[in-house]
């Protein structure tokens, strides 16, 4: 499913949300490739944040200019995965863990099901990609 939204942060028009099958949205800078392209996720805090704003898209935006897909889906407890009884971002973080919630499985099967899509799709090349974040997004993008 493809929705003609666009981010809403500054810089960030030309961010495009994307939606798997399974409902799991995610934003994807710049238009389709020609061909599978490698592929970088990003990961700071929401998708409009990690891909619109200085300087946690700066890396996205200047490998994008050399053709490769930059990604980014919404940390826990960030943008729409932030639900409402629960605090937002770090303290949210803890709020799950403290209730025993899984944090970084959902995540992580979340990433994995965005990069079959993106396969699917013709975006990304399944050999080149990587994922890279800042703070709590690298911690992310290490698992």
């Amino acid at each position: 499913m493809h929705s003609d939204v666009r981010g809403e942060g500054k810089g960030s028009s030309d961010i495009h949300i994307l939606h798997t099958n399974s409902g799991v949205r995610y934003g994807v800078l710049g238009d389709k490739p020609a061909g599978p392209a490698p592929t970088l996720l990003v990961f700071a805090g929401s998708i409009e944040h990690t891909l619109g704003e200085e300087p946690y898209c700066h890396a996205a935006r200047l490998l994008h200019t050399d053709g490769v897909i930059c990604v980014s889906l919404d940390l826990p407890c960030h943008g729409s995965d932030h639900k409402p009884d629960e605090p937002a971002e770090l303290e949210g973080w803890r709020a799950r863990v403290d209730a025993g919630d899984p944090l970084i499985a959902p995540f992580v099967k979340q990433a994995s099901s965005v990069i079959d899509d993106l396969i699917r799709r013709g975006y990304s090349n399944p050999k080149r990609i990587a994922a890279m974040g800042t703070s709590r997004g690298g911690f992310a993008a290490m698992h």
